[in-house]
């Protein structure tokens, strides 16, 4: 993870409605966390594991009718949105969390679902619409964890040694880019759009530096309890 972020405000955890690891991963996220928001499916998730979010927001027509249900007799507040709508779940729940005050965003769930790989791809584009308006926010699993830079002098980031690292150019304006600390280094050089010459590299410490001086750069980082390793 990046750690020259500058953080003010608060902290908030989004449940999504994907494929969500179990561990005390989630815990770690959660207990720093000042709110919690459950989006859709993510209702579901946070019934599992005994969380109660802040609010649920989402059409739910991915929840059970049963789980939805409890979640009202608990009392949980819940934000309802018509199915014909103009954002996913997803954005109206990471725009509610900037509304209440967030500026760090942990999204957990978000990177693979069912057969909605549309909604996965989406959430790679929401991490770089936010982090160029200034907002910290990472999708995160126990093995794996996704964010996007922008320009900046130095980004530490902070994973595992020996952990899979790609960097992914997210426009056609990523120039300058170095790094330190990679297997295979990049001296202030342009990544391409579309290009796949930055994937799957690897870190050769716990941490490393990146530098970018244009353009937003999706970096991904994997490895086994990458989350319980390195918390961010």
């Amino acid at each position: 993870m990046a750690t020259n972020s500058k953080i003010h405000g608060k902290t908030a955890t989004i449940f999504l409605g994907g494929k969500l690891d179990s561990g005390d991963w989630i815990e770690s996220l959660t207990s720093e966390s000042d709110f919690i928001i459950a989006a859709d499916h993510g209702v579901t998730h946070c019934l599992n594991l005994g969380i109660t979010p802040l609010i649920c927001v989402g059409d739910y027509d991915s929840v059970d009718s049963t789980n939805l249900s409890q979640a009202r007799k608990l009392g949980w507040r819940i934000m309802s949105f018509p199915k014909e709508k103009d954002m996913t779940d997803g954005e109206i729940a990471i725009r509610e969390a900037v509304n209440l005050g967030a500026s760090r965003i942990y999204l957990l769930a978000g990177f693979s679902g069912d057969s909605r790989v549309d909604h996965a791809i989406s959430h790679f584009f929401q991490l770089a619409s936010f982090s160029e308006n200034g907002i910290d926010i990472r999708m995160m699993d126990s093995d794996k964890t996704a964010y996007v830079l922008t320009a900046s002098d130095s980004n530490i980031i902070c994973g595992k040694q020996h952990a899979s690292i790609s960097l992914i150019p997210m426009d056609k304006n990523v120039t300058g880019v170095s790094t330190q600390g990679l297997r295979y280094e990049i001296k202030n050089e342009p990544l391409y759009f579309g290009s796949t010459r930055s994937l799957s590299n690897e870190m050769l410490q716990d941490t490393a530096t990146i530098y970018l001086r244009t353009g937003l750069l999706l970096v991904i980082i994997v490895s086994t309890n990458l989350i319980s390793f390195s918390k961010p």
